[in-house]
């Protein structure tokens, strides 16, 4: 039998744009790719293009010449993405088609690629940190060991006592810590910031300890590095395995290591200290980070509380006073 004639090839998106829109996708498509952009990247940047295209094209436009604001304002109305994450990122592709057609002269206004907003709704993103319960589980195994390997107590302790995030703990440089001055000097890997924080006397120890008895001989500069050959650095992940065996039953979405990060923060605000100590000691330039944390200090935040009256909220039946 001859396969090859009942087999029939479906027509791809592309192949059902209309000539003029099938090359100038194309054309845009290879520019992309020529400039190293992953396939699969591609493939949504077309994706999207096309469906920009067929839109134009069902309305009945028949040059991208004759494409107006308000035709791009239209084909936005009609998106069907649920979310505005999902609209700004859909929009930010077809942006950019209409920015290079505009460059090479198929548009008769070059900034219609501004007619598509560039918006999404703020997201605020829950604090997730141990329960009491499990922090006091964590001190234990930190005091006792509970199975722990030094390594791993001593990346847990930079964690909680230090809030250092999983990708510094991994790549700490042993000449970055100054063992008389109780200081520890690095550059984050997330924000090239360079730090020097306090080291307190545990976490100290737990270092130390982990050095002197348990690491392993190598010419390596992280402190911490693979307990088997070849002895090279961590990546982060090997910080949240830390974690997992120190508390093997937290199963909660967002716990990982980070959530010693925010344990760090939410603990010196309910110390007391203020939000801009809170922002050095995690290593950031502003405060703004550091809000969010404050939901987290209960006792304070009763402080903050207003009654309705003040805020002209009326309960059921008018009263903003309890009555």
């Amino acid at each position: 039998h001859d396969l090859g004639r009942a087999v029939v090839p479906r027509k791809t998106l592309l192949d059902r744009l209309p000539g003029r829109c099938a090359s100038q996708v194309g054309a845009f498509l290879a520019m992309k790719g020529a400039e190293g952009w992953k396939r699969s990247t591609l493939d949504m940047l077309g994706a999207c293009v096309r469906r920009f295209c067929m839109f134009v094209d069902g309305i009945g436009v028949a040059d991208f010449a004759d494409v107006t604001a308000e035709h791009v304002k239209l084909f936005n109305a009609r998106d069907p993405h649920a979310t505005p994450e999902g609209k700004n990122a859909f929009n930010s592709r077809i942006r950019q088609f209409l920015e290079w057609l505009g460059g090479r002269g198929e548009l008769s206004n070059p900034y219609l690629f501004l007619a598509l907003p560039n918006t999404a709704a703020p997201r605020e993103t829950a604090v997730v940190t141990p329960a009491p319960n499990e922090q006091h589980e964590l001190e234990r195994v930190l005091a006792d060991g509970g199975g722990v390997s030094l390594r791993d107590k001593a990346m847990l302790q930079l964690g909680l006592r230090m809030g250092v995030r999983a990708s510094d703990v991994v790549a700490l440089p042993g000449g970055g810590i100054s063992w008389d001055g109780a200081t520890v000097r690095f550059v984050q890997a997330k924000t090239g910031y360079e730090v020097d924080l306090p080291m307190p006397a545990d976490v100290a120890n737990a270092a130390c300890r982990h050095v002197v008895a348990e690491r392993p001989e190598s010419r390596e500069e992280s402190v911490f590095l693979r307990c088997k050959a070849p002895f090279t650095p961590l990546d982060a992940g090997a910080a949240q395995r830390s974690l997992r065996k120190a508390l093997p039953d937290r199963s909660i979405p967002g716990s990982g290591f980070h959530s010693l990060r925010k344990t760090f923060a939410s603990n010196m605000l309910r110390g007391g200290a203020a939000p801009a100590q809170v922002a050095e000691a995690l290593g950031h330039r502003g405060i703004g980070n550091v809000r969010k944390y404050l939901s987290l200090d209960e006792e304070r935040m009763r402080l903050c509380a207003i009654s309705l009256e003040e805020s002209g909220l009326l309960l059921e039946g008018g009263f903003g006073d309890g009555r």
